[in-house]
């Protein structure tokens, strides 16, 4: 049997029966079965009876009967083989949705903590493997009723010294009515369960108790009672009744007393006393008493009184039952306070350098006794200090100091002690000149030319504020100088010389006057950079040697260590270093000649370098010029050298002999070699000569030829002859012929090569009909020498010649002139002068005439048509 635990959990379960087909598959089953047996099986499965039910009050059994599977649907091995599994689902309403209770192969379930007298509903299912049958038809039962449940403890309605009134709600009657209630309850808090009595038993659900004793505690207990028995009882419940009022307390008790307040203290009764009330009266008031206080607390600090005055007070307790009497009336003294301040604090008479008077008033109030002296005291800067005590309300103040200001007060004394002090006054002694300063000192090292100097305030300002200091520098010739003068206690000394002795001084001055100059200090200032040397003197001993000398300047108290000169180029733009060393003087060697140098000096020790001396210029003596360079041909023939050459550096003196940079030597013959030098010359001499060149002169060309002639242009063909050159002294002369075909008039000619040999005349062959031609023929020498080339000379004039047009075919519908198209005509009149040109020299006329015929031709060829048009 399987036994549900008190808590256990309901899932929802959907009401429709789950299809076969969608049921997961059991990892240990076989799909060998047919679709008949799992048929039978499903009908086996839904066959499963209605569970039976056997109900008690809180708890219901249910009976599963299992149906029985057929050996033939069971595994061949009994180990593995499934059983019957169970759901078993419920609910309480009748359309409420199931809750599932259990699953399982059980077949008996056991259902607690149910209601009682509720009703249930329950259905069941049975799963064989993967197959789920359908739930039965709901069972219904109800549960048995039983005892009422455990009620809750009851709750207190009111309570004096003589009953308590209790109440309480009826708890769940589990099917059966509540017939009575029972109350119990017994003395005390904490006795043995034997010790409750019934003190009511009855429907209602309130009660009160009567004759019960004051300030005494009761414990009840309430249990429920129906037809099928008693509930459990329920918690208990302790009440107290109400006892009497505490007795008459002592009177308050005086702790501490000031001159503005009253600490009261008192005595707190355990089970008596729950809180307090302190009532006081101030005396000739006529108010009588009020109430100070009330609580719990057992002191209490009565403020805000007056000073030495009496006071009553009394003390009342109470509880929850109620009010004692008042206590014993008692009476308490504020304490007596000091004196206030004194009134009137004044200067009286004259202040002086060394004193002053002081004078007041008693104070307004002297605390309730009376005041004996009168307390007076100064603070000059480092606290206060009493100078008076006297009855007298006036004192003097004197061994002051000067220009000092004092702060001056005054207080009452009695017997309670020293009164509030009055208000300060400051007064302030007059002021004398200011003392002595102490001796000043150095900042850091004297340098070269400043220091940095220092001194502190006199310690005696004469009473004044010191406006301002003054400083002097007394030179070694006692020659003295003021360096500052300001309120500030340092400052910097410059313009000194260095390496010089001086004596430093300062004095303070204030609004009276002019202190005393303080004991002198002895400085000596920090060796300096070297003054800046004379400028120096150039001797120019030849054109390249220049001495250059210069005087020691002052070394400013640090010996000079080096010089450094420092020299200027013509082709520089800042000096650069020339030599450095310990002589006055150095020789600048391989210098250039007629050039201008210029130099400067500087001094070095071992406080830095001195600034530059002026510089000095020193110009270098002439020489002769320079060697020339850059000699080169720049025209050779046969004949003839073209030499040029770059004009030398003439070394500050002229050149002369021939100031040109280039010469033509002429007459000279072919293939010959010649050497050329170059060198020039000033009034300091001769210059060194160029490296020779050697030139050697070309062969003389051919000269150039006249134009050829043109003879018998025909329509593909034409003659060139031309004159025959001068014969050379060596190798013979060929002539080369070049042709150019000319498209327009304006169109460039790119001459070829049509022709190369001995002859003067040669027939052009495979030429265009009616195109324009030029042609060019030159010399050409041809040397003898094997390594010799051919020369050519120039080409002469090219000459323009055209080959004729075919002649027309004739034709029999061949217009006649005067029909013929203004473009034929002008095509024929221009071939007949196209014709006509000759480039011999002797037809230029016949070509002018040409020319006029074609611009009358034009002029016919347009206007004619024009006119027969009309």
């Amino acid at each position: 049997m399987y036994a549900m635990h008190s808590q256990w959990l309901f899932a929802e379960v959907n009401e429709r029966s789950l299809d076969l087909n969608s049921c997961s598959s059991s990892t240990d089953s076989h799909e060998t079965s047919s679709e008949e047996e799992r048929r039978i099986v499903l009908e086996l499965l839904c066959s499963v009876p209605v569970p039976e039910v056997k109900v008690e009050s809180r708890r219901a059994v249910i009976h599963i009967t299992a149906p029985d599977i057929p050996d033939s649907l069971l595994s061949s091995d009994e180990a593995v083989c499934p059983e019957i599994q169970f759901q078993l689902q419920y609910t309480d309403k009748k359309d409420g949705p199931y809750k599932v209770v259990y699953e399982g192969d059980a077949t008996t379930i056991e259902m607690q903590d149910l209601k009682p007298a509720t009703g249930y509903y329950v259905r069941i299912c049975a799963i064989f493997e993967d197959i789920r049958g359908n739930y039965t038809e709901p069972v219904i039962f109800e549960t048995l009723p039983s005892p009422p449940d455990k009620p809750l403890k009851p709750k207190l309605v009111q309570t004096t010294k003589s009953f308590i009134s209790l109440k309480w709600n009826a708890p769940a009657d589990n099917g059966s009515k509540i017939t009575h209630y029972l109350l119990e309850y017994y003395k005390g808090e904490q006795l043995p369960q034997s010790a409750y009595s019934t003190c009511y038993k009855g429907n209602k659900k309130e009660f009160k108790i009567n004759k019960l004793l004051p300030s005494q505690c009761y414990t009840f207990r309430l249990s429920a009672v129906n037809g099928i028995g008693s509930s459990e009882y329920s918690d208990e419940t302790v009440v107290c009744t109400k006892g009497v009022p505490p007795p008459i307390p002592n009177p308050p008790h005086l702790s501490e007393s000031t001159t503005s307040s009253l600490l009261l203290t008192w005595i707190k009764r355990p089970g008596v006393d729950r809180e307090f009330v302190l009532q006081q009266e101030e005396e000739n008031t006529g108010h009588g008493f009020i109430a100070a206080y009330t609580g719990p607390e057992v002191s209490y600090r009565v403020d805000h009184l007056q000073k030495s005055t009496a006071y009553k007070f009394r003390l009342q307790a109470a509880n929850d039952d109620g009010k004692s009497s008042w206590s014993t009336v008692v009476t308490h003294r504020t304490r007596a306070d000091v004196a206030t301040s004194p009134c009137k604090l004044t200067v009286k008479g004259k202040v002086t350098s060394r004193m002053f008077r002081l004078s007041w008033e008693p104070p307004v109030e002297d605390g309730g006794v009376d005041v004996e002296s009168y307390v007076a005291q100064l603070d000059s800067g480092q606290g206060y200090i009493q100078v008076y005590e006297g009855p007298v309300c006036e004192c003097s103040c004197a061994n002051l100091l000067p220009g000092f200001t004092y702060k001056a007060r005054v207080a009452a004394k009695s017997v309670v002690g020293v009164g509030q002090w009055s208000e300060s006054v400051e007064v302030t002694t007059r002021p004398v000149v200011p003392g002595q300063c102490c001796k000043p000192w150095l900042h850091g090292k004297a340098k070269a030319h400043v220091l940095h100097l220092k001194w502190a305030p006199p310690e005696n300002t004469g009473g004044a504020p010191i406006r301002t200091f003054r400083a002097q520098l007394v030179n070694a010739d006692n020659t003295v100088r003021q360096v500052y003068q300001g309120p500030a206690t340092d400052c910097m000394v410059a313009g000194l010389s260095p390496g010089r002795s001086y004596l430093l001084q300062v004095q303070a001055v204030n609004e009276v006057g002019v202190g005393e100059w303080s004991e002198p200090l002895e400085v000596i200032s920090g060796p300096g950079v070297p003054e800046p040397p004379t400028q120096p003197k150039c001797l120019v001993k030849s054109p390249h040697v220049v001495v250059v000398s210069w005087l020691a300047p002052c070394n400013n108290g640090a010996k000079i260590t080096e010089y450094k000169l420092e020299w200027l180029k013509p082709d520089q733009q800042e000096y650069i270093l020339l030599s450095s060393g310990t002589e006055l003087e150095y020789t600048a060697k391989s210098l250039l000649a007629n050039t201008e140098y210029s130099f400067k000096v500087q001094a070095v020790n071992s406080s830095g370098h001195s600034p530059y001396s002026l510089p000095v210029t020193a110009l270098t003596l002439p020489t002769s010029p320079s060697a020339v360079h850059h000699v080169k041909v720049t025209a050779v023939s046969a004949n003839s050298i073209m030499v040029s050459w770059k004009a030398p550096d003439n070394n500050g003196c002229e050149v002369y002999q021939g100031v040109a940079q280039f010469c033509k030597v002429s007459k000279l013959q072919e293939c010959t070699p010649y050497y050329f030098s170059v060198s020039a010359t000033n009034a300091a001499g001769d210059g060194s000569p160029s490296l020779p060149l050697t030139v050697v002169t070309t062969r003389t060309p051919p000269h150039s030829l006249k134009a050829p002639t043109v003879k018998e242009a025909g329509e593909d063909c034409c003659t060139i002859s031309w004159q025959s050159a001068k014969t050379m002294l060596t190798g013979s002369i060929e002539y080369r012929l070049q042709l150019s075909e000319q498209e327009h008039s304006n169109s460039p000619l790119d001459y070829k090569q049509v022709y190369q040999g001995s002859g003067t005349s040669y027939t052009l062959s495979q030429l265009s009909p009616g195109t324009s031609y030029s042609v060019r023929v030159c010399a050409v020498r041809v040397c003898t020498e094997a390594s010799a080339d051919t020369i050519a000379g120039a080409y002469s004039p090219g000459v323009l010649f055209h080959t004729s047009k075919p002649a027309p075919a004739p034709t029999p519908t061949q217009p006649t002139d005067t029909t013929r198209p203004v473009n034929s005509q002008l095509a024929i009149f221009r071939e007949r002068v196209m014709r006509a040109i000759q480039p011999d020299e002797a037809k230029q006329p016949y070509l002018v005439m040409a020319a006029l015929l074609f611009v009358v031709g034009i002029v016919m060829a347009v206007v004619i048509p024009y006119l027969l048009s009309l």
